[in-house]
């Protein structure tokens, strides 16, 4: 039995998933999803440490930060398209893969075949967000399950899902007038919702599996499913591109994961810096 971990860099965590690989049948043995509070390296390199503790090949998956990472890496899409493959054992039909997380919507568009064919995504604009909501609900001291059980039986407040700025106001004015924090909670998870509806109807979708953290909320989920009666969610959903960084590893050659070696590169960040 060989073993393989896949690692999600993500906006708001990191993901960690290890598999187990014989007979070209794949297990999952373990998985760990854990809030990076914007400090992602620390998070990852300390928890790889722990997690690979018999120096399994080690492949990440993620935006930006996986580009100075010492270790095998693949695109977001890729993780996506093996895990899907995993995921959908009955080979059924889906039109989409609607990806939703703490920073950005989107939808992959599949063919017949359960490739990816396009991605779709939101403008940048923060609302709508996961990180987003979590900020909003923090601001009522409210925890994100404190928020979700609140706003799964309330009538939703209308915020504007247009701008991040309006709909930081929107909540603002609402608080202030006395709307209830659970009516604010509530428009917060449908404007989210309505922002994934967006996307999958330029996609022209049927049965589109959905993926990432925010597949936790229960009350986006539940508007979402109004909207879209064909949305389904996995197991897997929330730790999906790290168990597609995993599969990768099964199905290639990969080396183990040295602990003597640096984790992290050298490469300087793609932003510009000024002088203070």
């Amino acid at each position: 039995m060989r073993q393989f971990i896949g690692v999600c860099l993500g906006a708001s965590t990191v993901s960690f998933v290890k598999i187990n690989e014989k007979d070209n049948s794949i297990t999952i043995d373990e998985v760990k999803t854990i809030a990076h509070n914007g400090n992602p390296k620390q998070v990852f390199v300390e928890n790889l440490q722990k997690f690979a503790t018999k120096n399994e090949p080690v492949i990440v998956t993620g935006r930006k930060f996986r580009n100075i990472v010492n270790l095998t890496t693949i695109s977001e899409p890729e993780a996506t398209e093996l895990a899907f493959e995993f995921v959908n054992k009955d080979k059924e039909k889906f039109s989409a893969i609607a990806s939703v997380g703490g920073e950005t919507f989107m939808v992959y568009s599949l063919d017949d075949e359960g490739k990816i064919s396009n991605v779709i995504t939101k403008n940048q604009c923060a609302s709508g967000t996961g990180e987003f909501f979590l900020q909003q609900v923090k601001r009522m001291n409210l925890s994100a399950k404190e928020a979700n059980d609140l706003a799964a039986n309330a009538k939703p407040f209308k915020v504007s899902g247009r701008c991040s700025v309006f709909c930081k106001s929107d909540c603002t004015h609402a608080l202030n007038k006395g709307v209830a924090k659970s009516e604010v909670a509530s428009g917060l998870a449908l404007m989210m919702a309505e922002k994934v509806e967006e996307l999958l109807k330029k996609n022209h979708s049927d049965k589109v599996l959905i993926v990432g953290g925010v597949t936790r909320n229960d009350a986006v989920m539940a508007f979402l499913k109004e909207k879209h009666p064909h949305i389904v969610t996995a197991e897997e959903s929330v730790y999906f591109e790290a168990l597609g960084a995993a599969i990768y590893g099964a199905k290639n050659n990969i080396k183990p994961f040295d602990k003597t070696q640096p984790i992290l590169n050298d490469k300087e960040s793609s932003f510009a810096f000024l002088q203070p």
